[in-house]
């Protein structure tokens, strides 16, 4: 059995039924198991792949000076999730991610995933990618052509495909990574927003998916 945890969590994106329908694509044999923010770290012993997808940082402390308050946008409605505090992980949930890093196992920085615990800076770091304010952003939501552009595993046999969705660009990578693109969304004249990138994060191989705010 080939185990999967999937952070979930956050406003914005329904991130929990993301994970199950991703579900339904894979083998009988590999099971995802959703947990919220922290919740995460207590299983990744048992994990064999970590998806980042939850959006826990320090911004819920505050959305309003983001978003507005009156009304407050339907962004837990849109999440399909009951409205909840910023939740920073524990000394005991850095080590269980550490030692998660350190084993080799693989990640996938999933969406706004890379936005989460920016009190901790290490996460970023060992995570490979992170948003950084006033430099990361998306494009509008819209629909995209997709390009593959290697013959890597993580591509292989994925035809060019039409997306809807919005797309994340200008993503901080950890320096010294040995990054490759392998899919990429042109938005613009000389712009190009990366849909998918590999590389390793410390000694765990990291991907990133920068699309993904839908179900």
């Amino acid at each position: 059995m080939t185990t999967i945890v999937f952070q979930t969590g956050g406003p914005f994106h329904p991130v929990d039924a993301q994970a199950k329908h991703i579900q339904s694509w894979l083998p009988s044999d590999w099971k995802i198991k959703s947990a919220f923010g922290t919740d995460a770290f207590e299983q990744l012993g048992e994990a064999d792949l970590y998806v980042a997808g939850g959006l826990h940082w320090t911004g819920l402390k505050d959305l309003s000076t983001l978003i507005g308050s009156e009304p407050e946008p339907p962004i837990w409605a849109s999440a399909q999730i009951e409205k909840h505090p910023y939740i920073p992980p524990t000394e005991a949930h850095k080590a269980e991610f550490r030692k998660f890093v350190q084993s080799g196992r693989p990640i996938l920085a999933f969406h706004s995933g890379i936005l989460s615990y920016d009190d901790w800076p290490e996460y970023g770091q060992l995570l490979g990618y992170r948003w950084e304010q006033g430099i990361t952003d998306h494009t509008l939501y819209a629909e995209w052509k997709v390009k593959t552009r290697s013959s890597h595993s993580i591509v292989r046999n994925v035809p060019d495909y039409q997306l809807i969705d919005e797309l994340y660009y200008n993503v901080q990578v950890e320096a010294g990574m040995n990054q490759k693109m392998h899919a990429y969304a042109e938005f613009g004249p000389g712009s190009m927003g990366e849909a998918d990138w590999l590389q390793p994060s410390c000694t765990s191989p990291a991907t990133s998916l920068r699309n993904g705010a839908t179900a």
